[in-house]
């Protein structure tokens, strides 16, 4: 992180025990428990299903965090007064932003992807936010009078670099909701940590995540890869083409098209994966230079996009490993029975 090398130690579950100057210790379900740096110390306290709910900074201020029946942060409290509020459209879409006294304060209008809005109403006056490939803020912009009134960098794991306006929105790295006061992050079931490139707890769905590492972040490859809901890792291009079938709902296969060519996006793979009808067909985008096709074979139109490369793998692994026979074995004899009226030796040499 800015040219300096931190150097960390892991124990045989892959918790962290030493980064940088820090020592970490965890709780019995291997979340955070303390973070100890320079003589200071932070404390993290979980609930039963793995949410964060309150930590308590060396400066003795808590910060505690309510969550709602469907797992969602709705609420922000320091030393047990709430000071933020959220309202969401669905599991990640924050739509509003409140007060400690449930007043509005901030506006989100959501286009082309599932966490991270196009605009921001605030004060009167609207905002465009400028997102790169991850969907992390790099500018928000008046939309009346064009001047920047925040500007934000990061490293490539996600630290931020530069900010000229803290808190004047809510979202942080690959649109992640950000916590000034802890740099965490939250996505969706978990808290990622950008200074050692992990989550604060293990994954909630355990292997089931794709990754042998339950701490990692997105399969340590930041750069092209997002994790919407802190439980596998799928491309930053697909997160982008899943978030056009969230537009007013499960659009006919002509408004996404549409969707997608006014977002600019080509070689994205979207997936009506909302729809209720039996053997859900995905939506090919294609470019033609770099066609992307994918195979949606055996997998549930319920399933995220960020499922099927996991599905695939997991369907070759198990067709590699029972024995022949089978039907769609890939060992099963390919030749069959001996066509009639054939002479010679069967199957051919």
């Amino acid at each position: 992180m800015g040219g300096t090398t931190l150097n960390g130690t892991y124990d045989g579950d892959d918790k962290v025990a030493v980064y940088g100057g820090a020592a970490y210790t965890h709780a019995a379900g291997g979340e955070w428990r303390t973070v100890t740096e320079g003589g200071e110390t932070t404390t993290y306290d979980y609930d039963a299903v793995g949410n964060l709910r309150t930590v308590t900074l060396p400066s003795g201020t808590t910060l505690e965090y309510v969550i709602d029946g469907r797992n969602r942060r709705v609420g922000r409290k320091v030393n047990g007064t709430l000071t933020q509020g959220y309202l969401y459209d669905g599991q990640l879409r924050i739509v509003a932003e409140l007060d400690g006294a449930n007043n509005v304060t901030a506006r989100y209008v959501y286009g082309t992807r599932v966490n991270v809005p196009e605009w921001l109403e605030k004060g009167g006056g609207m905002y465009r936010i400028i997102t790169d490939h991850l969907g992390s803020p790099r500018l928000v912009v008046n939309a009346t009078s064009g001047a920047i009134a925040q500007r934000m960098d990061y490293d490539s794991w996600g630290n931020i670099t530069n900010d000229t306006n803290p808190g004047f929105q809510i979202f942080g790295y690959a649109g992640g909701l950000h916590d000034p006061d802890t740099k965490l992050t939250r996505y969706g079931a978990r808290d990622y940590d950008a200074r050692t490139g992990r989550w604060t707890a293990k994954d909630p769905i355990g292997f089931e995540g794709g990754d042998v590492n339950v701490y990692a972040y997105v399969e340590n490859d930041p750069v092209n890869m997002v994790d919407l809901y802190g439980e596998d890792a799928m491309s930053s291009a697909l997160s982008l083409g899943a978030g056009l079938v969230l537009i007013d709902g499960p659009l006919p296969v002509g408004d996404i098209v549409a969707a997608a060519i006014i977002a600019g996006t080509w070689g994205y793979v979207v997936w009506d994966w909302m729809n209720d009808e039996d053997d859900s067909i995905p939506l090919v985008l294609e470019d033609q230079a770099t066609p992307l096709v994918c195979n949606y074979k055996e997998h549930s139109k319920n399933q995220r996009p960020s499922n099927l490369p996991k599905h695939e793998r997991g369907e070759a692994r198990r067709k590699k490993d029972r024995p022949g026979g089978e039907k769609g074995d890939e060992r099963r004899d390919p030749y069959g029975k001996r066509p009639p009226g054939w002479k010679g030796p069967w199957p051919p040499k």
